[in-house]
């Protein structure tokens, strides 16, 4: 057959899984499933029905190349240059976040929030690939969503998701969080911030190290992010507004410490699918007509 490759596509699968198997991928069953309905268009429903046809050279040419990359510590996210979150498919590539799972609790945190808003204002902050602000743009009718990033290189992909997914409708703002910005009055603002400390970076893994430092480190104690922002937009929220984290499954005390000295009231944390504190937030206080209260620190 002109263009063929010697190996049926089952075959190619079952050589491609014992190479990731050898190279010591404890997801090589995973890998090996994706690169082949990536490269190859052979999911498992292919190859049980026509796994023993061969497989186009050139296809199996390119599988082997990805599966190379991989090897050598490349993410997979990034070799299929898009990934799904909350049911939508993101690109990814070098220099922005991969979303995760996990991810996915503070977005149904922020809807269940939003249930009773209508057309609610959302401010999402270190947005990355717009991972959050687009599942809550989709999912929140009416919502005004602006996403925040300062990686020229996340917002490139940032920028294309947008459009991919809203069509433009959220705007995209760049610049430094932790710096003034000129921003509005807000019901929900939510952030997937770097809360990495610097003693667990030393420990990453090497996919993970791929990933931008600087969408993963959140100072010594991880906690840089998480203070500036409790305090840096506390004016930016409507009485009532909610501010939402994502954080460390460690970090739950010292986020809502900060929380609540920085005047936000009914204070919360959910955890993730794996029972760990994964989402932590609290409220800007309404505040009664007459009420003079101090001004948070």
């Amino acid at each position: 057959m002109r263009g063929a490759c010697s190996m049926t596509y089952r075959q190619l699968y079952q050589a491609l899984l014992a190479d990731l198997n050898q190279a010591g991928r404890e997801s090589a069953r995973f890998d090996a499933t994706q690169l082949l309905s990536h490269f190859c268009r052979a999911d498992r429903a292919f190859l049980l029905s026509k796994g023993d046809l061969p497989c186009p050279e050139p296809a199996a040419k390119q599988l082997w190349a990805a599966a190379k990359r991989l090897k050598q510590g490349e993410p997979l996210q990034y070799i299929l240059g898009s990934w799904e979150f909350y049911g939508l498919p993101f690109a990814v590539g070098p220099g922005v976040l991969i979303p995760r799972p996990d991810t996915e609790v503070v977005v149904e945190k922020c809807l269940a929030l939003m249930q009773a808003v209508p057309a609610p204002a959302v401010c999402d902050l270190c947005s990355g690939s717009g991972a959050i602000a687009l599942a809550l743009w989709r999912h929140l009718p009416g919502a005004a969503v602006t996403a925040v990033e300062l990686s020229p290189e996340a917002a490139t992909y940032l920028r294309q998701n947008i459009q991919t997914l809203s069509g433009g409708a959220v705007q995209l703002l760049l610049g430094d969080v932790l710096q003034p910005l000129p921003l509005p009055k807000y019901d929900l603002i939510v952030s997937n911030p770097p809360y990495i400390t610097l003693e667990e970076m030393q420990t990453l893994s090497p996919q993970v190290r791929r990933e931008p430092e600087m969408a993963l480190y959140g100072g010594k104690d991880g906690l840089t992010f998480y203070r500036g922002i409790a305090a840096g937009y506390y004016s930016n929220l409507n009485p009532g507004g909610w501010l939402v984290f994502e954080i460390g499954c460690s970090q739950q005390e010292s986020v809502l410490a900060i929380l609540q000295q920085q005047g936000y009231t009914n204070l919360f944390c959910q955890p993730d699918l794996a029972g760990l504190p994964r989402c932590a937030g609290g409220q800007r206080p309404i505040i009664a007509p007459g009420d003079t209260p101090d001004a948070p620190c």
